[in-house]
Formats: C-alpha cells, structure tokens, sequence
C-alpha cells in the first residue's frame, strides 16, 4: 500500500494531535490540533474554507473558566491561544494570523495522500457521521482522491460504520489524554499506518527533544487553570 503523506486529527479533542505527536505522524500544527470541536462544525469549515471562523464578533469568554474563548458561530473552544489576564480584542491579531498559517498548510498538506483521524464524541455525532457518510468523503477526497478517514470510538454502535472504526472498550473516561496507549488494538493500528519511515522518526526525534518546552506549558496550564476557574 502507497504511503500516506500526512496523518492529521479532525479533533474532537487535543489528545488525537497528541497522541499523534507521541507516535511520529504529526508534521506539523495544524488548525484543528488544539480546539474542542464538533465535527459537523470541522466539516463546514473544510468545505467552506474556514469562512467566518475567528470572527472577533463571534468569540466569548468563558464565564466560569477565564482561559477558554468559545466561537458561538461554531461552537469550537480555545483552550490553548488566549491569555486569561488579557482581553481578546489585544490577542486577536496574533491568534488569528497564527491559524491562518495553520489553515494555508492544511489545505496544502491534503493535496497529498492524507490520513484523517476523528475521535467520535457522543451518540449526536455518530448519527451524523451516519446520516452524511458520502458527503464527509467526497468533501475530505475533493483535495486528493486518495484521502482516507479513520474514527476511534467509545460507542459499540460506531463499527457498524462503513470505514475503517476503532471501538475504544477500555476507556474509563470521557476524553483520555492517551488513548492509543490504553487501547492495543488501537496501538497496532496506528503504529501500522503506511508512513514514510525516516519522516516518522524525525517526527519522534523532535517530539523527544520538545520535552522540557512540554512540561513547562504542562505546568503554566495548571496554574492558569487553578487561578482562572
């Protein structure tokens, strides 16, 4: 089988770019990596080319937790870009240009043989999932007849998909930070991705060596998430 490219996370949580990241597959950011996200949500945006997302009208803080900023238009959340202790309005332009860059490189990336991962969030989406199966592949097969989707799922109901599903049956929690590692049929799926092996460790090499960047951002999250909930 020809190698994919890329291997990119369609959300809906941190922990699919992350698990990625862990395993050697993730390139670069992208700009789906780091928000909490539906997936009727995720599937506009690509269709549409991201239009109105970011919009400055349409992001709110959070009430109760100051750090998360929520697009109303989407319903995504950013857990990762906005300083709590600085409005919006002052971080805007850098976010902004910054997911932009993100927006450019994905749609550049998925001209080439591309991997997409999902993790299904609840009984909502697999319906949709369902309901629009040829239109979520025509749309991700617009940019490269080749693409192909992967779903990894809590919810037995998600095999029944015609596409390549994962049932996730050891998980305890809602959003496992590292799933993959919890789960060996999982494991050995996603460590048997047709990949570019010299790509893949250079991935892994510069996933080890951002050790210390990624402990520190670990700690400063922390302690923004003590003072700001």
């Amino acid at each position: 089988m020809e190698n994919y490219q890329h291997v990119i996370s369609l959300g809906h949580f941190c922990a699919v770019a992350s698990e990625l990241e862990r395993l050697g597959y993730r390139d670069a950011s992208l700009p789906f990596d780091w928000l909490i996200t539906p997936f009727e949500s995720v599937m506009h945006m690509i269709e549409t080319n991201f239009n109105d997302f970011l919009v400055l009208e349409n992001l709110k803080r959070d009430e109760k937790r100051k750090y998360i900023i929520k697009d109303t238009k989407y319903n995504i959340a950013f857990y990762h870009d906005y300083k709590p202790n600085q409005s919006i309005e002052t971080q805007h332009e850098i976010v902004k240009a910054k997911y932009d860059r993100r927006i450019k490189r994905f749609y550049d990336y998925i001209t080439e043989k591309t991997l997409f991962i999902r993790y299904i969030e609840s009984k909502k989406e697999y319906e949709f999932i369902c309901e629009n199966y040829d239109h979520i592949m025509s749309v991700l097969r617009k940019y490269n007849k080749d693409n192909d989707l992967m779903l990894v799922s809590k919810d037995i109901k998600a095999v029944e998909l015609p596409m390549h599903t994962i049932y996730l049956d050891n998980v305890p929690y809602k959003t496992p930070q590292k799933f993959a590692k919890t789960n060996k049929e999982l494991y050995k799926v996603l460590t048997s991705i047709p990949y570019p092996d010299e790509k893949r460790m250079l991935n892994i090499n510069r996933y080890r060596k951002s050790f210390p960047k990624r402990f520190f951002n670990s700690l400063r999250k922390l302690y923004i998430k003590l003072i700001y909930s």
